[in-house]
């Protein structure tokens, strides 16, 4: 059995922002009037820098908003899976992180991210880590906290990214939960995947 707390239930919470028109792909330049808005450099940045398994795509009509997809890596639970992330940047981005909702489908497949949408991470300030783990605003990039989520977040043995249980790392008991787990969660992204399907995030940004 797995723990109740780590336990992948349904919700019906998993609600994003919203973006009220088209969006585009990131590769493309930013518009003229863009440059005002602390997010243009963000786009030039992952332009140059995304690597091939995270794309984004931008909000025309908004420019506070934004999407990722990233794939899940090879010998993961996760693996060739598609997760979808919304972004949304405050008007005082970069002073402080950007703000990211998981389109989770009712599915917690991970204890870092919620059924609610909820990511839970340092670097977003929803987590109380290291302090150099934390949001730095002359540090921190976009890019920093995508390739975080896809390689610390969707990991090969994601059962440890729970605080209470990363201790029996290495412990009979500990790896036995975490293959229990990890197996779910192979089960439990295919779900994902399937209501990525039927109900595909690509209205609301």
């Amino acid at each position: 059995d797995i723990p109740a707390d780590l336990e992948m239930g349904m919700s019906t919470t998993d609600q994003p922002w919203g973006c009220p028109n088209s969006s585009s792909n990131i590769t493309s330049k930013p518009s003229r009037n863009s440059s005002s808005h602390p997010r243009a450099p963000v786009e030039i940045f992952l332009e140059n820098n995304l690597p091939e398994t995270i794309s984004v795509r931008a909000c025309e009509s908004r420019m506070d908003l934004m999407r990722a997809v990233i794939i899940g890596a090879e010998g993961t639970p996760y693996h060739d899976g598609l997760f979808f992330f919304d972004i949304h940047f405050p008007d005082n981005y970069p002073s402080v992180p950007p703000m990211v909702h998981y389109h989770s489908g009712g599915l917690r497949i991970n204890p870092n991210l919620y059924s609610s949408g909820k990511v839970c991470s340092s670097l977003l300030g929803t987590w109380n880590g290291n302090p150099r783990e934390q949001w730095l605003p002359q540090e921190s990039t976009m890019l920093q906290l995508l390739v975080s989520i896809q390689a610390l977040i969707l990991n090969q043995k994601p059962y440890f990214n729970e605080p209470a249980y990363e201790r029996t790392k290495g412990t009979p008991s500990g790896e036995a939960y975490s293959k229990v787990y990890s197996e779910n969660v192979y089960i439990s992204s295919l779900r994902t995947m399937v209501y990525g399907m039927r109900k595909s995030p690509k209205v609301n940004i």
